[in-house]
C-alpha cells in the first residue's frame, strides 16, 4: 500500500519587496551638495522660433524652451529643458515636433512639442545611424513631403565627402534615396564638408559647403540632388557648382537661402593668405549659374563692395571687420532684401541689409572685452533675431547665450542674455566602505577651471564629513580607486605631469607611497609615459597602472606599469617595469590609448584601450612578468570593431565591458559569451541614458542612468534579459521634485541596497546628490521543482527521488550544513532539502519528505513496535507475537549486531554501534525497521 502523495506545483518566485528610497539616509533619502556655483557654460548649437513666439535653444548639453519673456517654459519637458549629451543641430518640423542630432552614438531624437519623446519615431523616439565612419551633421531640413534630411560630411578613410541622409517621418532610412537613405558625394580630391542645406519647392535638395582644392585653397561647393539622391545634372556642371572668390583663398560657406523666385544665395567668409577674413556672398540662378544682376558678377566681397557699386550711397562692408573664427555667417532672403548676420571681435554682433540700391549694417556690442560667436538669424513677422553665444576674451570658459532683436529697418529693439547652465557639479566616482562614502567630483569651488576635481567624504548615513583632510585638486576626471588595504588613490594629470596620490581613509597622505605619498610617473622610460588612465592593486599588493606609452616613433601604444606597494618599479616586469604593445589596427602610426585594466584570480592582467581615429576597442592579456598570454584572443591580443569601451567589471571568470549603449561579456580566453544578450552583447534600450553598471554574482546586472529625465536603474539577469521582478517591468524610476536628474555612479553599500551618485537640475545648473535604494537584490535562480511528498522502496537512495533541476545539491537541513552524497539511503519519514545551481549560482532549497512503501511482509510486523527512534543506546521492542531473533544491519548490508530474545517484549543495548542509520530485521523477515543511532 502507498500513502497518499501531495502534489505541489512550484511557480515563479516574485520579488516580494518593492524598491524604495532609504529615508534614513541624508534628508528624506537624499544628500545634496551645495557648493559655490560656477559661471554659465552654454555653447549654443542651434535656435528655432515656434509659431507661438517661444524659442528653442540647443546647446551642446540641453534642449531648452523659453517663452517670449525669456523665462524657461515649464510646460516643456521638465523645468523647461531636456538634457541631451553631444547635441549638435536641431530642426523644428512643420507639425511642431523637434528633431535633434547628437554625435553621441550618431543618434537622431524626435520630441513632441511638450518635450516628451515621440515613440512613433525609430525605437522609442530615437534612431542610431548604422554608420561606422566618422560623420559631421551641420544642418537638418524637412522636405515638403515631411521627410527629414541631414547634411554634412563623412570620413571615408582617405578623405571627407559631402553627406546627405534622408529619413521617413517615422525614422526609417528612406530606401528610395540612393537605395539606403545615405548618400555621399566626392567633389575634390582632398576634403569636402557640407555645411548648410536648403530644400527647393520641388523637393530637390541643395547642399553647400567647402571643397579643398589645395593646402592653401578652399572653394565654395554647392550641389543639387534629386529625390532619388542622384546629382541633378541640370545644376552647375554635372550637379556641382564651384565658386572661388580669389586665387588661393580659403572660402567657407556657412548658410544658404532660396528666394521666392528660386534664386539661391550662399553666404560665408573668404580669406587669402594673411589678409583679413571677409564676408563672401554669391547668388546663383536656378540652374546654378551666377546671377550677374547681383553685383555684376553674382559675387559680393566685403572689401570691394563699395568700390564696385559706388551707386550704393550707404556705408561699405568695413575691411577692418574681424570675423570670429567659430562664428557662422547666416543669410535670409526676402523679396526686397537680403539679411546677413555675423559677429566679430571686438566689434560684437552685426546685421547687414542688402538691397538693390544700398547696403547698411549695424553693430551691437554686449560688453567691452567680449568674444562673440554668431549662430542664428531668424526672420519672423517683420522682426529679426540674431545671436549665438558670447564669452570673456580673456579665457575659454563661461560662455552664455545672446539673443538680439531688430526690426527690418535694422532698428535695435532688445537684447537678452540667457544662462541655461549656470553650474556644473557632476559626480565622477563613488567608493563605499563599511562606514563611509568617498566621492570624486567636479570641484565647483574653483572658478578658474571648470574641469577641476576634488575628493570628499560622507558618512554611511549621508552626513558630510568636513574634517576630511584631502585638499588636492585634480585635472583628471576619469578614475578614483580604493584598494583592498583601504588606501585611496587619485590622479592629477596635466601638462608634463602625471601624479598619483595615495591617502588613508581619513584623508591624510600615505607617506609610505612614492615620494611622501606622491608618485610622479612622468619621467619613467625617458618621459615616454604621457598620461595614466587607471590603477588596480592585485592580491599580492602589486600595483598596475594603465598608461599611454609614446616613444615619438610610431605614436602612442597601450602600456602597463607594475610597481610594488611602495611605488617602486618592478624591474622583472616588461622593460624596466613597463610593458607596452602596439596593435597597428589601422596604420602603423595610429594613436592607441589606454582605457582600463582588470586582474584575474591568477594574477594575469587584461588591458584594454582604443584607437584614436577609428571606432575600435583593443585588448591584450599579459602574465605578471608582462608577457602576452597566447591563449587569449589571437596571440594575446583582441580587436573589437565598432565600439569603444569605457568601463569594465569582472565576476565569475567573465569580464563585462561597457561602451556606447552596450555591454559585452567576454571570457578569460577573449571570446564573446554568445549566450549573453544577443551573441554576447546586451543592448541597453530600457533607459534613455546610462553611465554605470554593477555585476552582482548570483543576482544580476544593474544599469544606472536616466529615464524620462529622472534617476533610473534597470536590472538584467546574468544572461542579459530584462528582469521584470525589479522595479516596474525591470526599471526603477525615482520620480522626484528635481527638474532633471541622472545617475553617474552606483555601488552596493549594504545588504539589499544601492547607493547612487548623480546630478540633478535645479533650474539654473547641475547639482550633485546621493540617494540610497532599498530592497534591491533578488536571487534570480529559482529552486528546483518537485513533489514535496514522495514514496520510496526499501534501499532507495537520494538519486532515486524525482526532482527537476540543474546541478542538484542535497542537504539534511533547510539552511547551512554539508551536502549529502547522492548515494545516501532514504530513511522512512525523513525530510531532505534540495537546491539547484545555475551559472555558478545556487538557489534556495525546497523540502521533500519521503515515506517507505509497504509490502505484504510489512503487515507481518505491523504489530511490532520498536522505540525510541532515534536512540543513543537502548532499543525497546514490543510485539503481539513471539519475537525469536533481532538482527541489525548497516546501510552497506553488513550484519553488525544480532540478538536471540525469544520474548514478545524486551530491550537491546546498541550503545557500541557508531552513529548512523541502521536496518532492524525481526524473525528473518526481509522487510524491517529503519532506525537512527545518535
Amino acid at each position: 500500500m502507498k500513502k497518499t502523495i501531495l502534489f505541489i506545483t512550484l511557480i515563479s518566485i516574485c520579488n516580494l519587496f518593492s524598491q524604495s528610497l532609504d529615508t534614513s539616509f541624508g534628508t528624506n533619502g537624499y544628500v545634496n551638495f551645495n557648493h559655490i556655483p560656477l559661471n554659465s557654460y552654454d555653447l549654443i548649437r542651434d535656435v528655432e522660433l515656434q509659431s507661438d513666439g517661444k524659442f528653442l535653444f540647443l546647446t551642446n548639453e540641453f534642449l531648452a524652451r523659453y517663452d517670449a519673456y525669456d523665462n524657461l517654459d515649464t510646460s516643456f519637458s521638465t523645468c523647461g529643458m531636456k538634457e541631451i549629451s553631444g547635441a549638435k543641430v536641431m530642426k523644428l518640423l512643420n507639425n511642431g515636433k523637434i528633431i535633434v542630432f547628437s554625435i553621441t552614438g550618431k543618434t537622431i531624437f524626435k520630441f513632441n512639442n511638450d518635450g516628451s519623446i515621440d515613440t512613433t519615431f525609430g525605437t522609442n523616439g530615437k534612431v542610431s545611424l548604422p554608420i561606422t565612419n566618422t560623420i559631421i551633421v551641420n544642418q537638418i531640413e524637412e522636405t515638403l513631403d515631411n521627410k527629414i534630411v541631414l547634411g554634412g560630411g563623412m570620413n571615408t578613410g582617405t578623405k571627407t565627402d559631402f553627406l546627405l541622409i534622408k529619413l521617413t517621418t517615422n525614422g526609417n532610412l528612406d530606401v528610395t534615396f540612393d537605395t539606403d537613405g545615405i548618400a555621399k558625394y566626392s567633389i575634390g580630391t582632398i576634403q569636402d564638408i557640407g555645411s548648410a542645406l536648403a530644400i527647393q519647392s520641388d523637393n530637390k535638395i541643395i547642399l553647400t559647403g567647402k571643397t579643398k582644392i589645395s593646402s592653401t585653397n578652399d572653394d565654395f561647393a554647392t550641389i543639387r540632388v534629386t529625390n532619388s539622391g542622384a546629382l541633378d545634372m541640370s545644376f552647375g556642371i554635372n550637379g556641382i557648382k564651384l565658386t572661388e572668390f580669389s586665387s588661393n583663398s580659403n572660402d567657407y560657406p556657412t548658410s544658404i537661402s532660396i528666394d521666392n523666385l528660386g534664386k539661391i544665395y550662399v553666404a560665408g567668409t573668404t580669406k587669402s593668405g594673411s589678409s583679413t577674413t571677409r564676408l563672401a556672398i554669391v547668388k546663383y540662378n536656378i540652374d546654378g549659374s551666377n546671377d550677374n544682376n547681383f553685383n555684376t558678377t553674382g559675387k559680393l566681397l566685403g572689401q570691394d563692395y563699395y568700390a564696385v557699386h559706388n551707386s550704393f550711397s550707404s556705408q561699405t562692408i568695413n575691411n577692418s571687420w574681424q570675423f570670429s573664427s567659430n562664428s557662422k555667417v547666416e543669410i535670409k532672403s526676402t523679396p526686397t532684401a537680403l539679411f546677413v548676420s555675423t559677429s566679430g571681435y571686438p566689434e560684437g554682433y552685426r546685421i547687414w541689409k542688402i538691397s538693390l540700391t544700398n547696403l547698411s549694417s549695424v553693430t551691437q556690442t554686449l560688453e567691452v572685452g567680449q568674444e562673440y560667436y554668431n549662430n542664428f538669424l531668424i526672420l519672423s513677422n517683420n522682426y529679426l533675431y540674431i545671436g549665438g553665444y558670447s564669452k570673456p576674451s580673456t579665457g575659454d570658459s563661461n560662455p552664455y547665450i545672446a539673443k538680439l532683436k531688430y526690426d527690418t529697418n535694422l532698428q535695435f529693439l532688445s537684447l537678452s542674455t540667457l544662462n541655461i547652465k549656470q553650474s556644473d557639479e557632476k559626480g565622477n566616482y563613488l567608493i563605499p566602505t563599511n562606514n563611509n562614502i568617498y566621492i570624486k567630483s567636479k570641484n565647483s569651488n574653483i572658478n578658474t577651471n571648470y574641469n577641476r576635481y576634488k575628493v570628499f567624504k560622507t558618512s554611511n548615513t549621508g552626513v558630510i564629513d568636513d574634517s576630511f583632510t584631502e585638499q588636492q585638486t585634480m585635472n583628471n576626471r576619469f578614475t578614483f580607486y580604493i584598494d583592498n588595504n583601504d588606501k585611496l588613490y587619485s590622479y592629477d594629470i596635466s601638462v608634463n605631469q602625471n601624479k598619483i596620490y595615495r591617502y588613508d581613509l581619513n584623508g591624510t597622505i600615505d607617506t609610505s607611497f612614492g615620494n611622501l605619498g606622491v608618485l610622479d610617473v612622468t619621467g619613467i622610460l625617458n618621459g615616454s609615459i604621457t598620461f595614466i588612465n587607471a590603477i588596480k592593486v592585485d592580491g599580492n599588493n602589486n600595483i598596475y597602472i594603465a598608461c599611454d606609452y609614446d616613444n615619438s616613433i610610431d605614436n602612442s601604444s597601450i602600456g602597463i606599469i607594475k610597481l610594488n606597494y611602495q611605488g617602486q618599479l618592478d624591474a622583472n616586469f616588461g622593460v624596466n617595469g613597463v610593458a607596452f604593445y602596439k596593435f597597428n589596427s589601422v596604420t602603423s602610426n595610429d594613436y592607441e590609448y589606454p582605457g582600463d585594466l582588470i586582474i584575474d584570480d591568477q594574477g594575469n592582467v587584461t588591458v584594454y584601450g582604443f584607437t584614436g581615429n577609428t571606432n575600435k576597442t583593443l585588448m591584450y592579456k599579459i602574465n605578471n612578468q608582462g608577457s602576452l598570454i597566447s591563449s587569449f584572443g589571437t596571440n594575446g591580443k583582441k580587436i573589437i570593431d565598432n565600439i569603444k569601451f569605457t568601463n569594465v567589471k569582472r565576476t565569475n571568470s567573465n569580464n563585462y565591458f561597457l561602451g556606447d549603449n552596450r555591454i559585452m561579456k567576454i571570457n578569460d580566453q577573449g571570446n564573446e559569451e554568445l549566450t549573453f544578450g544577443v551573441n554576447g552583447t546586451l543592448t541597453v534600450n530600457s533607459l534613455d541614458n546610462f553611465n554605470d553598471y554593477l555585476i552582482k554574482a548570483c543576482d544580476g546586472i544593474y544599469v544606472a542612468g536616466s529615464k524620462d529625465n529622472q534617476f533610473a536603474i534597470a536590472k538584467y539577469t546574468l544572461n542579459g534579459e530584462l528582469d521584470s521582478s525589479f522595479g516596474t517591468n525591470g526599471v526603477f524610476i525615482n520620480i522626484s521634485s528635481f527638474c532633471s536628474s541622472e545617475i553617474d555612479n552606483i555601488s552596493f553599500t549594504q545588504n539589499n541596497a544601492i547607493t547612487a551618485l548623480g546630478n540633478y537640475w535645479n533650474g539654473i545648473g547641475n547639482k550633485l546628490t546621493l540617494f540610497r535604494l532599498l530592497n534591491v537584490t533578488n536571487n534570480p535562480v529559482l529552486p528546483p521543482s518537485a513533489n514535496t511528498d514522495q514514496s520510496f522502496e526499501l534501499g532507495s537512495i537520494l538519486a532515486n527521488l524525482s526532482v527537476t533541476g540543474t546541478n542538484l545539491q542535497w542537504y539534511s537541513n533547510s539552511t547551512g550544513g554539508t551536502p549529502l552524497p547522492l548515494s545516501t539511503v532514504l530513511v522512512d519519514g525523513a525530510t531532505y532539502y534540495v537546491s539547484q545551481t545555475v551559472n555558478g549560482c545556487e538557489s534556495s532549497r525546497i523540502a521533500i519528505t519521503v515515506t517507505q512503501n509497504l509490502s505484504n511482509e510489512d503487515f507481518a510486523i505491523n504489530t511490532i513496535d520498536i522505540y525510541p527512534n532515534p536512540t543513543t543506546s537502548i532499543l525497546n521492542f514490543k510485539s503481539a507475537v513471539q519475537v525469536e531473533k533481532i538482527a541489525i544491519y548497516n546501510m552497506l548490508g553488513q550484519l553488525v549486531q544480532q540478538e536471540k530474545v525469544n520474548a514478545s517484549e524486551g530491550t537491546i543495548n546498541i550503545e557500541k554501534l557508531v552513529q548512523g542509520t541502521y536496518l532492524v530485521k525481526v524473525n528473518d523477515i526481509d522487510k524491517g525497521y529503519t532506525i537512527i543511532k545518535n
